[in-house]
């Protein structure tokens, strides 16, 4: 499921679940803690955790731009990096994992499940 499919249903959990509206106005940002991050440890990931990442292509670009700001922020914040972390045989472990480790039969069966009530259809 893409983000947007992500939101929108959240958002529609939301509705149904009958939360004022007023109480979603404005930001999140005010509950934030300022100095939340100051001597925090992170380790940043630079080995790419996709099967079929490509470095060259435009998108990864992209997203390793997005990547980069956002450990810059970290940093700004006060967080202490550990830039990279190194995990040994990464990709062979990666390999052994199946395409979805979440999925399994039971799993899409829920979701067709909840699919068919969502649109009324039945089972």
């Amino acid at each position: 499921m893409n983000s947007a499919g992500v939101h929108e249903r959240v958002g529609a959990d939301i509705k149904r679940l009958g939360v004022p509206p007023k109480r979603l106005e404005g930001s999140y940002t005010r509950y934030l803690d300022q100095g939340a991050l100051n001597g925090a440890r992170i380790g940043i990931l630079r080995e790419s955790i996709g099967n079929q990442s490509d470095p060259n292509c435009a998108d990864f670009k992209i997203v390793d731009v997005a990547f980069a700001k956002n450990v810059a922020e970290l940093k700004a914040a006060g967080a202490t990096l550990v830039d990279p972390i190194v995990i040994p045989n990464l990709k062979k472990l990666l390999s052994t994992r199946k395409r979805n480790p979440i999925e399994t039969e039971a799993t899409r069966f829920d979701l067709r499940r909840h699919v068919h009530a969502e649109a009324g259809t039945g089972s």
